[in-house]
């Protein structure tokens, strides 16, 4: 797939960055470890360059956003305490299992999406974006353990 693809298809974009995130964080987390094999053998969908810049300032000011919208999904890691410790701005990306980071996540996407109901005159499009936004809220919502049942206790 050429790079051009990458820009035409939003789809396609946001899985070459998805595939690339754990990347990214095996390589962060394993910087200052020289005793550790770099991992090479990745299964990737979507071809392209292995390492990213994610850690750039100018692209990482626009991750939280990604995971926060549901574009990017958070993953698992073997060393999420410790990329976290050394790298704060990747919790976002990471599955913590801390249900008040979730708690702290859902509440900052709920503000923006009260931000961001249509009015009563924007037409469908508008609706069916909120739609997409509002099912990713449901979905971060009921997906957290233990939310549900201490809500009805």
């Amino acid at each position: 797939m050429a790079i051009e693809t990458l820009f035409k298809n939003h789809d396609a974009f946001f899985q070459f960055l998805q595939e690339r995130w754990p990347i990214f964080l095996n390589r962060i987390e394993s910087s200052n470890d020289l005793t550790r094999e770099p991992k090479l053998d990745y299964e990737l969908n979507i071809p392209g360059p292995l390492n990213l810049p994610f850690e750039h300032r100018d692209v990482r000011i626009y991750f939280s956003e990604l995971f926060l919208e549901g574009l990017l999904r958070p993953v698992r890691h073997v060393a999420t305490g410790k990329l976290i410790k050394k790298h704060k701005w990747v919790k976002v990306g990471l599955i913590t299992g801390a249900n008040d980071e979730d708690m702290d996540n859902l509440e900052v996407y709920l503000e923006k999406l009260q931000d961001a109901i249509p009015s009563s005159e924007a037409r469908y499009p508008d609706w069916l974006n909120f739609a997409g936004r509002w099912a990713h809220l449901n979905e971060m919502r009921y997906g957290m353990p233990g939310l549900v049942e201490s809500e009805t206790r």
